[in-house]
């Protein structure tokens, strides 16, 4: 299958920079997400994926072959419906040409190797720069389409039920996928579905965990990139977040993306009514406020 990339006259969107267009293309796809494909039908790709871009890179004498490429191909398959269910195999490959084309290269003075951990790598970098500002531009494009009506009326509670039942088969979406906006996160909290559920040093270790996974992501960052973790880092050091700083702002949003899968998890766990339980909590916060 061919997944060479063009712009629809319906998504030619020229006030869009042209990787955002790209990207959005990519998503726009007519496809199933990774996540819904077999994990052969995904390798495929990945076989012929992993061979072009050996080429691209200089490799041609060393072209991984038969069972090697095949093994590769298929962790790279589990790789990325693990960790990326909700990619399209457009985007997958438009990440990788990408990739191969040096946009993400970790240290410029090293050959770029073509392994999983690099193929990772690439798609992490897409997700977080080309794929999230092209969901963003899909978000305003789409609000400036749409008549001025009164905003739908959100079924927060139905929200919740299908999100459960979606952590009893695990199958949540992950990273930014999780609750876009965190508008359910806010909901629940406005409610108190997040009382007492775990103690205050329990967030406390939340935070510092992913403050420390956010360092670690960004140690190596050069440039602006640079100054914005020096600066972080340096507010850290006077012993809290800073706020209004945009790392800060990944932080925290990071916890609340994990509190939130937490919760679900435990409900499913617990095989908790959730309709019943958030109409109570409902109910009780509209007694509170009359």
């Amino acid at each position: 299958m061919s997944h060479h990339l063009q712009l629809n006259r319906s998504d030619a969107t020229p006030q869009l920079a042209p990787a955002v267009a790209e990207a959005l293309a990519a998503a726009r796809a007519d496809e199933l997400p990774v996540g819904k494909l077999t994990l052969s039908e995904v390798g495929r790709s990945f076989n012929q994926w992993i061979s072009r871009m050996s080429f691209a890179l200089g490799y041609s004498r060393t072209m991984l072959v038969g069972s090697d490429l095949f093994e590769m191909a298929a962790e790279c398959a589990k790789m990325v419906q693990r960790n990326f269910p909700a990619f399209k195999l457009s985007e997958v490959d438009l990440a990788m040409r990408y990739g191969g084309a040096g946009e993400y290269r970790r240290d410029p003075d090293k050959p770029v190797l073509v392994a999983v951990d690099t193929i990772a790598y690439w798609l992490r970098c897409y997700r977080d720069s080309a794929r999230l500002e092209a969901l963003a531009a899909a978000q305003r494009l789409a609000e400036a389409a749409a008549p001025q009506l009164p905003p739908p009326r959100v079924d927060y509670i139905g929200s919740v039920v299908d999100m459960v039942e979606q952590a009893r088969e695990t199958c949540l979406p992950v990273g930014y996928e999780l609750d876009l906006g965190n508008q359910v996160y806010d909901w629940l909290k406005s409610i108190g579905a997040f009382t007492g559920w775990r103690p205050a040093d329990y967030y406390a270790d939340m935070r510092a965990e992913e403050t420390d996974k956010l360092l670690a992501e960004h140690k190596t960052s050069k440039g602006a990139e640079r100054i914005e973790y020096n600066t972080f880092l340096a507010a850290l050091n006077l012993g809290k977040l800073p706020e209004g700083h945009p790392l800060s702002r990944s932080v925290v949003n990071a916890c609340k993306k994990r509190v939130l899968r937490e919760w679900l998890m435990q409900q499913a766990a617990d095989d908790t009514d959730v309709a019943v339980l958030l109409t109570g909590l409902q109910a009780q916060k509209l007694q509170q406020a009359a």
